[in-house]
């Protein structure tokens, strides 16, 4: 099979009976474009053998968001689980030169995998959450945590090159 590309709105919750969570898995690529934003009334998966291309938002109704495999920004992305407890989580490696903004609500991030090992992520932005877990490496342009009602645990080295480097509130 070829690369699983989204180039447009994927969107299962409008309408009197939502469709619920959206789970991408692909032998090889998952792309989702800057057109392939996904809003979801339930979770959101996405695996890829060979790895993941996001450009697109994702937005739930309080529910997870996981990135099963290794995956790049391939454009500035933003990523909301709304106000509730859904959680982000990033099981692989995260790599790109773009910005990521997170909002968690009362959730949780978790980055399982090296952040910008390869390609140094642009400015990451964590809107709100109650744990962020970086379990290895971190390197970004600056990271800015707005708010946090839990803890804030980097377990290795964090790297950032610009003037505002880290600011956890």
């Amino acid at each position: 099979g070829g690369t699983l590309t989204v180039a447009q709105l994927i969107d299962t919750s409008t309408g009197s009976s939502s469709l619920g969570m959206v789970t991408l898995d692909s032998g090889t690529t998952v792309a989702l474009t800057s057109d392939g934003d996904i809003t979801s009334s339930g979770a959101v998966s996405l695996t890829a053998a060979s790895g993941i291309s996001i450009a697109g938002d994702i937005t739930t109704t309080n529910d997870n968001v996981t990135f099963v495999s290794a995956t790049t920004l391939s454009g500035a992305v933003a990523i909301s689980t709304g106000s509730g407890a859904g959680t982000i989580a990033f099981n692989s490696t995260l790599n790109g030169t773009q910005d990521l903004l997170l909002t968690v609500g009362t959730g949780n991030i978790d980055f399982d995998g090296a952040v910008g090992d390869v390609n140094r992520l642009g400015i990451l932005t964590i809107v709100s959450a109650t744990n962020v877990t970086v379990d290895s490496t971190l390197a970004a342009a600056s990271i800015i945590q707005q708010a946090g009602s839990g803890l804030t645990t980097f377990t290795g080295a964090v790297n950032t090159d610009t003037a505002a480097g880290v600011n956890i509130s």
